[in-house]
């Protein structure tokens, strides 16, 4: 976890719409927390959105009603105070790369940044901490 700034309440974005982000997403929002879900494509971010489960994931599994759900970055990240990242490590630089593209980096240094992707980046062995430093000097 990086903390660079921001708070624990208010608008948490949480990217990866797998079975992880999803659980921490539904988390979060049944915590209070208002909870904005990444995915990255329109198709799942629509079928999460209408059916609120992950199919063939987490057998029972229903997103909270509070959680909103899209696959565009800037319109997940618009007003967060936290972010929260969540996709599988083999993701992690290109979504980090996407995030310097779609926000400024001061925005980034007034969020609360945590990230929830376990091991290393492939070929290079850096962890997640690591790259969010190099893409995006937090």
């Amino acid at each position: 976890m990086s903390r660079t700034g921001g708070s624990t309440s208010g608008t948490v974005a949480v990217l990866g719409a797998g079975s992880w982000g999803a659980t921490l997403a539904h988390l979060l929002a049944e915590k209070g927390l208002a909870v904005h879900l990444w995915s990255h494509t329109p198709e799942n971010a629509a079928r999460l959105l209408e059916e609120r489960t992950l199919p063939g994931k987490l057998p029972g599994f229903q997103l909270s009603r509070a959680v909103t759900v899209g696959h565009r970055l800037d319109q997940v990240l618009a007003g967060a105070t936290t972010l929260v990242v969540a996709v599988p490590s083999r993701h992690f630089r290109e979504t980090t790369v996407a995030l310097r593209k779609a926000v400024r980096a001061r925005e980034f240094r007034e969020m609360l940044t945590v990230t929830a992707t376990k091991g290393f980046e492939f070929g290079t062995l850096k962890p997640m901490t690591s790259i969010l430093s190099e893409e995006l000097g937090v």
